[in-house]
């Protein structure tokens, strides 16, 4: 399984969402993953979703999907405030 897939496996498990953007060598653009909680929900952290990079050429994607999965271990929680504008962005 790559690294990428774990990532996604375990956020499927909290009911997360996960985008994968690949690095660009011709424009020099890293790689970008977001992990989002499930709306609602926040992760332990205290934070609603987790963003990571990693250099363009893919080199040290391993460490960054790493990173998300040591910051996901703590689940999620349901999110205690009433007046977040994550949960509850306005109409």
């Amino acid at each position: 399984m790559t690294t990428i897939a774990k990532v996604r496996a375990a956020a499927r498990k909290v009911g997360a969402s996960v985008e994968w953007t690949p690095g660009n060598i011709r424009l020099g653009q890293d790689g970008i993953l977001l992990v989002q909680a499930p709306e609602g929900f926040r992760w332990q952290e205290g934070l609603h979703e987790f963003v990571g990079s990693c250099d363009c050429d893919g080199r040290d994607k391993a460490g960054m999907c790493s990173d998300m999965l040591g910051r996901m271990e703590s689940g999620v929680e349901k999110c205690p405030d009433p007046n977040c504008e994550w949960c509850h962005p306005e109409e």
